[in-house]
């Protein structure tokens, strides 16, 4: 009884604090997360909800029993900041967008029951204040503020998010108007990379992914799927798991633990998920497609056993591997069996990797191009030089964080010497901001399989 009392009288406190504050700041305290899992750390995200950037100096952030210095950070008009004690751990678990700061800060440690959060100008004035109660939402789902324009001191404003990705750090809210909470990641971002259909009885089908980009990416809500229909026996639904595949690196789905009969070091891997499903891959032949939580389509293939080595007894036991991570999953010609003793090399490189070698020469004219405005260069036109007398290309974009944006040349046949063409647009056909994206060929000899790579700058100006 007395403990409501002074909550009571504490929320009380903060609606007053709150309704002085507001007239003169425009930073507020937009979502936090008190109780993370998986290691994830603690984190606080401020919006600035005006329209011109603002400097913090010297700022506090306090909890009901710690005040903790913030270093100066610059936020811009409607611009979100995400404050952390570790931000490498935070993106293992959080895809936090190049809009958003992500900055290390010394936090106070926020309690597992109720805290207040409050946050101060370096006079101890009182810019913002929310309060929160791990009663009302569930553990590993932050709290996102619903209006930004009013007091956060109950449930009512202050709610568990309701993103599939369980938080929207550095987005908007889930709960706000208009908000995105779903974060959608560009096609070929993770692809498939080695997959076994004929699994024996002392081992399990599988799926290897790879990310080919710079952040990490957590594979929760994604699923395989085998046909177009998507009938309910043919997904397979990663569900709520802690599956985070990091930059460049692997990540192994099965659906049977037997996997580490024949596996037995990769028991306890982080980036090793089994999951109990109905999903199977057919020895006939199948379609394999990854989708992300928002349902679009990341990376697909559909496979035959003629992908194997023709001289092969049988196939027992034997994976399908991608001659190079960076090769287009549909095409058969960059894959062929696994020659490694146990048939497989799940989270590891593949056994038939080749390196890329060679020397690719790439020109590119007009570079920097704009597709803006009544004058504009429409297209960049790239000229190239390949080390083989006949190859099989393959050409991609990529922005700076190392998304792929566009695909502008997939298994294509091609002479020594060639052109191609891009018209600064990404696979969607919107165009893309200005700035340098980088362009990456890579050639396969028709005769021999040696494989070369170039890579070239390109800028789409204004």
């Amino acid at each position: 009884m007395a403990l409501s009392f002074v909550r009571i009288i504490f929320i009380f406190f903060l609606w007053s604090i709150f309704l002085s504050a507001n007239l003169n700041s425009h930073v507020i305290i937009n979502e936090l997360h008190p109780a993370p899992v998986g290691g994830e750390p603690e984190w606080i995200e401020l919006f600035n909800s005006s329209d011109s950037t603002i400097i913090l100096h010297d700022n506090l952030i306090s909890n009901i029993n710690t005040t903790k210095p913030l270093p100066e950070i610059n936020i811009p008009a409607k611009g979100f900041v995400v404050l952390t004690s570790d931000t490498l751990k935070l993106q293992e678990h959080r895809k936090i967008p190049a809009t958003a700061q992500l900055v290390k800060a010394s936090l106070p440690v926020l309690h597992n029951t109720s805290d207040p959060v409050v946050f101060r100008n370096n006079d101890s004035t009182v810019i913002d204040s929310v309060y929160y109660d791990v009663k009302w939402g569930v553990r590993g789902i932050s709290f996102e503020r619903v209006d930004w324009s009013k007091p956060a001191v109950n449930v009512e404003n202050l709610k568990p998010s309701e993103s599939p990705d369980s938080a929207t750090a550095g987005y908007a809210n889930s709960l706000s108007s208009g908000a995105s909470p779903i974060i959608s990641y560009p096609r070929g971002c993770i692809q498939i990379n080695e997959f076994l259909y004929d699994a024996g009885k002392y081992n399990a089908e599988f799926v290897e992914l790879w990310n080919s980009t710079d952040d990490a990416i957590n594979l929760r809500g994604w699923q395989f799927h085998d046909n177009p229909d998507k009938s309910a026996s043919s997904i397979l639904t990663f569900g709520a798991c802690e599956l985070t595949v990091q930059p460049k690196g692997y990540a192994v789905i099965a659906w049977d633990s037997a996997l580490f009969v024949k596996f037995p070091e990769l028991k306890g891997l982080a980036n090793v998920l089994i999951t109990s499903s109905g999903y199977s891959l057919s020895n006939t032949g199948d379609d394999i497609i990854l989708a992300d939580r928002t349902g679009e389509t990341i990376d697909s293939l559909s496979y035959t056993p003629q992908w194997h080595v023709d001289r092969l007894t049988g196939t027992k036991d034997i994976s399908l591997e991608k001659i190079n991570t960076w090769f287009a999953s549909c095409s058969r010609s960059f894959w062929s069996s696994c020659g490694d003793k146990r048939g497989a090399t799940p989270a590891r490189d593949n056994s038939i990797m080749q390196v890329l070698s060679g020397f690719i020469n790439l020109s590119a004219e007009p570079n920097p191009f704009s597709a803006y405005g009544a004058n504009a260069k429409t297209a960049c036109i790239i000229s190239y030089q390949l080390p083989f007398r006949n190859s099989w290309i393959d050409c991609r974009i990529f922005n700076p964080e190392g998304n792929q944006v566009a695909g502008i040349a997939n298994n294509q046949y091609s002479a020594a010497t060639g052109e191609l063409e891009w018209n600064g647009r990404n696979s969607n056909g919107d165009l893309l901001p200005v700035g340098q994206y980088v362009l990456l060929l890579v050639a396969s000899d028709a005769a021999s399989d040696d494989v070369s790579e170039g890579k070239l700058i390109l800028v789409i100006g204004e």
